[in-house]
């Protein structure tokens, strides 16, 4: 009898044993069916991060539009006349894509200045929300019409006497 009751006793155990094994099983193949879930997840995530911080004429607007920046189309024009269609080193090197100089009062996001005195970003989107700091400053939001913006640039920003002009050309290139 007692032989039986220890067979018993140890079928109960050598259960109970392969239940908690299983059971354990399962919750780790459970585990590493979330943890796929979210590895996809974070890819998507990342390639998605990364198609926005490419440089290119839809991430532009997808920036400005983002910080507000007002007349983003004359802002990309400006930045396609000051950086030849973003090829130029400042734009390249230094992913300052308008040619804006340091700022010397007002609060900016540039991390540097160059040798000519021209604003050094991390990345253009930095470049862009500084953008947005120098339109705040400079009390943009009081100008109503495209037409009036690209005035006022013409008159304290470019240096180019035919400014007003290019940016036109180029306006009505799209």
């Amino acid at each position: 009898m007692k032989l039986k009751v220890c067979s018993f006793m140890s079928f109960i155990l050598i259960s109970i044993m392969l239940l908690l094994i299983y059971s354990y099983h399962q919750e780790v193949n459970k585990l590493k069916e979330e943890r796929n879930y979210y590895m996809s997840k974070l890819k998507n995530l990342k390639d998605s991060v990364y198609n926005y911080t490419k440089l290119n004429e839809k991430n532009i607007l997808f920036w400005c539009d983002y910080f507000k920046v007002k007349f983003q189309n004359i802002v990309l024009a400006q930045m396609k006349l000051e950086s030849g269609n973003f090829t130029s080193d400042l734009s390249t090197i230094h992913n300052n894509l308008s040619g804006m100089k340091k700022a010397r009062v007002r609060n900016t996001t540039a991390i540097y200045e160059t040798k000519t005195g021209f604003s050094g970003y991390s990345n253009y989107i930095e470049h862009i929300r500084d953008i947005k700091m120098w339109q705040d400053y400079n009390r943009i939001d009081t100008i109503k019409t495209g037409e009036d913006y690209i005035n006022y640039i013409s008159r304290v920003y470019a240096t180019d006497k035919n400014y007003k002009e290019k940016l036109y050309k180029i306006l009505k290139s799209k």
